[in-house]
C-alpha cells in the first residue's frame, strides 16, 4: 500500500507540474512598444509603379512585441515628409497577417496622387516624376485598440507613381419604373435621372451605390419591376439582378428591407410596394455577397 501511495503522490505532483507549466505558457497580451521595419532592399532603385493590382512591393518587419506570437493585420503608411505631418495608408495585400507583407503598386499610386492633391481633372496636366517617399508600417490586432503600433520610418529614394485618381461611378435602375431602353441610342439621356452613385474614399471607389427615386406609376401599368445595369448599350452586358436567368422573382408583402443580388438578368417584382420616394442602395463591395436595400424616405 505504501508503494501505491508513493506512485499516486508522484503522479499527482507530475500532473500539477504540467498544469503549472501549461498555465505559464498561456498567451498574455501586452501593449506593444517595439516594431521594426527593415530598410527596403530596393531603397535606391528607380521604381516606376505599375497600374496593376498584381504588381506589388514587399515590406519586411519584425513582429510587434505583443507578448506572444499574435496574428496581426499590417498596412503601410506613406508620406512626402519624414515627420508624417500628412500621410496616406495602404492596406496590405490580403490577408497581410505576417510581418513580411506586400502592398499593391496601384494602391500606392493612389496614395501618392492623393498626397499630391490630384483630382480626375488633373489627368492631362499632372506631372509625375521620381521622388523620395517615406514609409512606415502599422500593426494592429483585431478588436484591440491599444494594439496599434507604428514602426520606424524608412525611405524609398526614387518612386514614380502612375496617375491613379478615382472618380465616382454609377449604375442604372432599369425596369418599368424607369424604362426598358438599355439598347436605345439615347439611353444615357433616358437614364440620366435613374443613376445610383458610389463614393470615393481614400482614393478608391466604395462600390456602394446610392440613389433616391420616386417609384410611382409604371410604364406598362403593371407591378413595379426592375434590376440594374453597370453599363448601357446591350441587354446581355452588365446586368445585375435577382438571379442569372432572365425571369423575375416576385416579392409579395415586401415594402422595405434587403435582398440579394447577382450578376444576371433576373428582376425583382414588388406587388405591394406603395407609390412614393425610396432610397435604394446596391452594395457591391463584397465579392459574392451583393445586396439591394430599399427604404421609404418618409
Amino acid at each position: 500500500m505504501k508503494k501505491i501511495s508513493f506512485f499516486v503522490a508522484c503522479a499527482t505532483a507530475l500532473i500539477a507540474g504540467l498544469t503549472s507549466c501549461s498555465q505559464d505558457r498561456d498567451p498574455v497580451y501586452q501593449v506593444p512598444t517595439k516594431f521594426v521595419l527593415n530598410e527596403p532592399v530596393m531603397q535606391d532603385e528607380y521604381i516606376a509603379l505599375e497600374a496593376s493590382d498584381e504588381a506589388t512591393i514587399e515590406l519586411v518587419a519584425s513582429q510587434a512585441d505583443y507578448g506572444y506570437a499574435a496574428i496581426a493585420n499590417y498596412a503601410a503608411q506613406v508620406s512626402f515628409t519624414e515627420d508624417f505631418a500628412k500621410y496616406e495608408e495602404v492596406a496590405a495585400v490580403a490577408p497581410g497577417t505576417t510581418a513580411r507583407f506586400s502592398i499593391s503598386q496601384f494602391d500606392l499610386s493612389i496614395a501618392i496622387c492623393s498626397l499630391m492633391g490630384l483630382t480626375p481633372e488633373d489627368e492631362a496636366t499632372a506631372i509625375l516624376d521620381y521622388q523620395p517617399l517615406y514609409v512606415r508600417a502599422v500593426s494592429r490586432l483585431e478588436g484591440i485598440e491599444s494594439s496599434e503600433i507604428v514602426s520606424n520610418v524608412v525611405k524609398f529614394n526614387h518612386i514614380k507613381a502612375t496617375f491613379a485618381v478615382a472618380s465616382p461611378k454609377s449604375i442604372y435602375l432599369v425596369g418599368n419604373v424607369s424604362a426598358w431602353s438599355v439598347e436605345a441610342s439615347d439611353a444615357l439621356q433616358i437614364y440620366e435621372n435613374w443613376q445610383l452613385w458610389d463614393e470615393v474614399v481614400g482614393g478608391k471607389n466604395t462600390a456602394v451605390y446610392k440613389g433616391t427615386f420616386n417609384l410611382g406609376n409604371t410604364t406598362d401599368g403593371g407591378t413595379k419591376t426592375f434590376r440594374f445595369y453597370s453599363q448601357l448599350g446591350k441587354w446581355d452586358v452588365g446586368s445585375i439582378g435577382s438571379q442569372s436567368d432572365d425571369a423575375e422573382i416576385v416579392m409579395p408583402g415586401f415594402t422595405n428591407g434587403s435582398l440579394s443580388l447577382v450578376s444576371g438578368k433576373g428582376s425583382y417584382a414588388f406587388p405591394d410596394l406603395a407609390d412614393g420616394e425610396y432610397e435604394i442602395i446596391v452594395d457591391m463591395s463584397k465579392k459574392g455577397n451583393w445586396t439591394l436595400t430599399i427604404t421609404p424616405v418618409n
